[in-house]
């Protein structure tokens, strides 16, 4: 079996979670597949998918649904020397169920999953690097915050995670929350969700993170520039600082 070792980062495929609807965007942008809003006149999954292609990956899988040819008429086959391909929902398959359907379209032991509607500029090499020391089905990259009342929290005994917390208003101080990109072991994770007979529909933050077995995840913080479009202050955040972004 190839070790991620013999693997570099260019031999490691991805897949970026493209699907959403961003119903909380709609009074700001235009009825789009929400990783199309407009952000300094070209889609915000220009940017994220730049930074993939910057980091040496070579074959990405983009998981679709809501509008999904809005984003393959506008990418095509082929951004940048990165190879594109499509794994299309006929409806809503929730994280989880989008990263299944599109797992069957990845050729790589390993495979980076991103969000489609988040930018962080973590360390893929460092990620590497430790999916590598661990043997995890998963690597998790954690975002340091100094307040995480407005997000559920991760954590971590030694490199491994060991919990996670639902999302309160009594949550102070600092905190490490889930950053929504993954390094997975490709083989194990198939057979580890596979055993949780889960229905075509599902969470992976929910349904599959929470009861993995001991030492199956481990956790990398990394702190950073991060910023996603879910709502629309965010959005106007990212129209400002994401186009002065380095190398973007």
């Amino acid at each position: 079996m190839e070790s991620i070792a013999q693997a570099p980062l260019r031999d490691i495929e991805a897949i970026v979670l493209a699907g959403g609807k961003g119903t909380r965007l709609q009074p700001v942008v235009a009825d789009l597949p929400k990783p199309m809003a407009d952000i300094g006149g070209k889609p915000f999954l220009c940017y994220l998918l730049h930074r993939l292609a910057e980091a040496g990956i070579r074959r990405c899988i983009l998981a679709t649904g809501y509008r999904h040819a809005d984003i393959e008429n506008f990418f095509g086959r082929k951004f940048d020397d990165m190879e594109l391909d499509y794994a299309v929902e006929s409806r809503p398959l929730g994280t989880g169920g989008g990263i299944a359907n599109a797992l069957r379209k990845v050729r790589s032991q390993h495979v980076l999953v991103c969000n489609g509607d988040t930018f962080y500029a973590a360390d893929l090499a460092r990620l590497q690097q430790m999916h590598q020391q661990t043997g995890a089905a998963v690597t998790m990259i954690l975002r340091p915050m100094a307040d995480g009342r407005r997000y559920g929290t991760v954590a971590c005994r030694g490199l491994y995670v060991s919990r996670f917390i639902e999302k309160s208003p009594r949550t102070t101080g600092a905190c490490l929350i889930n950053g929504g990109i993954y390094l997975i072991d490709k083989g194990r994770l198939t057979e580890l969700m596979e055993a949780l007979d889960l229905p075509e529909s599902f969470s992976f933050e929910q349904d599959v993170l929470p009861v993995l077995p001991p030492r199956a995840i481990a956790g990398y913080p990394d702190d950073g520039f991060f910023i996603d479009i879910g709502i629309p202050e965010d959005y106007a955040a990212a129209c400002r600082l994401l186009p002065t972004f380095p190398n973007t």
